[in-house]
């Protein structure tokens, strides 16, 4: 049975709907005066996911995207808790996350990993805890405690011998392991210097082995470092999903300029008035 087609212009085959509405169902937000309730998506990240989730219409049965993807964004528009909200998708035991083809109705089938391996990679421990701190939360006071109920410090056990890990760079043995799944965060970092360049190559030939993706994260980075940030966007991989933000021209000195660029760059993440779901102040 083939994609249905599509049923509004641009539309295409995806499960990031049936994904989104698994996070917003089974994770609850981390920390904050809003903790335990659940994780809504932005409409940025709830885009995101489509596109990222994006499958063959042929087929079914593969992402467009079958590499992985880029998220470039600022600091404290929320990409360690959505990446973790991503993690909890793919760990899930009913999680459809795995393109399998299309229904009767035409429409995208995702099934689970049936062992789930999953990797938190950056360069210190403190950076790992960008994502992991909002991790083990999200799930403890989320509905997804009920399937996921081994949580810890350094790992979380998934059933059928499946883990989810916090990997810093001198973690080196465990960089070799097979993955289903990895975020690479704050990439902007990783460096030939700091053996990020290698540790990025090494674990993405470990997750394309098996068919697996990564999520690359990061804030701008400095050109002159030549980061894995950089190259991932230079390259211009096909099977790479890319999600940047042009600020459009402009000075930051220039005051006018400056609100105008950080409103595009922060989106949804910016609290606009007393009734915005926001949490970016502007004027800070």
């Amino acid at each position: 049975m083939p994609w249905r087609g599509p049923e509004v212009p641009g539309e295409f085959p995806t499960l990031g709907h049936d994904i989104a509405a698994l996070i917003e169902d089974q994770c609850a937000i981390p920390d904050g005066n809003r903790a335990g309730e659940p994780y809504i998506l932005t409409d940025e990240m709830y885009r995101f996911l489509l596109h990222f989730y994006r499958v063959d219409p042929k087929t079914g049965r593969r992402f467009t995207h079958f590499r992985g993807g880029q998220l470039v964004r600022p600091q404290k528009w929320g990409k360690g808790p959505f990446s973790a909200a991503i993690i909890c998708a793919e760990a899930h035991p009913d999680g459809p996350v795995v393109p399998d083809g299309f229904d009767s109705n035409g429409e995208p089938v995702g099934r689970p990993w049936p062992t789930p391996r999953i990797q938190v990679t950056a360069v210190s421990e403190d950076q790992t805890d960008n994502v992991w701190r909002a991790l083990i939360p999200m799930i403890e006071l989320g509905r997804i405690a009920n399937v996921i109920a081994d949580t810890g410090d350094t790992r979380v056990n998934l059933d059928g011998n499946g883990l989810i890990e916090p990997v810093t760079f001198a973690a080196r043995s465990r960089l070799g392991q097979r993955l289903t799944f990895a975020v690479q965060d704050e990439t902007h970092s990783w460096t030939t210097q700091n053996g990020g360049r290698k540790v990025a190559d090494n674990q993405r030939r470990n997750i394309a082995g098996i068919g697996g993706r990564w999520l690359e994260t990061t804030n701008a980075w400095d050109p002159a470092e030549e980061s894995v940030a950089q190259q991932t966007s230079e390259k211009r991989e096909v099977g790479v999903y890319f999600d940047d933000v042009d600020p459009g021209a402009g000075s930051i000195r220039n005051a006018r300029d400056r609100r105008r660029m950080i409103k595009k760059v922060y989106g949804d993440s910016l609290r606009t008035g007393p009734k915005s779901t926001g949490w970016v102040d502007i004027f800070r």
